[in-house]
């Protein structure tokens, strides 16, 4: 009986963390992106008192992972103003909040029986990539992802794939 707790127990726990991730991009309708050939990569800003991110490795890895997702794009990096000036901000925090117990089916004849609220923690992070074009004012693309994991060491494991996934949408495609 109680290792049937324990697992559903973990299972209510996990769930709202496994589900958790969230993204969407952005592009400007009136951009040409067919003109944008290269790159400059600027500085990557974190914004967090969690170790795990606020750390020169893991943003080298971050920055690793847009270069090559961008090249893979079709677009060359450059050390002179490239045609798209690519900015990065990661915020980080760490959730503490109450989840909803698990209620099931108590020995014979004696009712129900509840877990009661249950402390849930979990990491978060917010990666936004920006691309602005070469002497323009506003942004042409941005991509926003939110990742929630249990641990520290996990969303910085999963940031730099994160990091793939937005710039995989560009360029964006044309509506029909």
């Amino acid at each position: 009986m109680r290792g049937l707790l324990g697992f559903l127990l973990s299972v209510v726990l996990a769930a709202p963390i496994a589900a958790a991730d969230e993204w969407s991009v952005d592009a400007s309708p009136t951009a040409d992106f067919t003109r944008f050939k290269t790159f400059t990569l600027g500085g990557t800003r974190v914004e967090s008192g969690r170790p795990e991110l606020d750390n020169d490795l893991f943003v080298k890895q971050v920055q690793a992972a847009i270069r090559s997702t961008l090249a893979a794009r079709g677009l060359a990096e450059t050390a002179a103003q490239g045609d798209l000036a690519v900015s990065v901000v990661i915020t980080g925090e760490d959730v503490s909040t109450t989840g909803r117990g698990v209620s099931i089916a108590g020995p014979r004849g004696s009712g129900r029986i509840s877990t009661g609220p249950v402390s849930v923690r979990y990491a978060a992070a917010t990666l936004v990539i920006d691309l602005k074009a070469a002497g323009a004012d506003a942004f042409v693309w941005r991509g926003v992802y939110r990742d929630e994991e249990s641990t520290g060491s996990k969303l910085v494991a999963k940031l730099p794939s994160d990091a793939q996934k937005l710039l995989k949408e560009y360029p964006p495609s044309r509506p029909r």
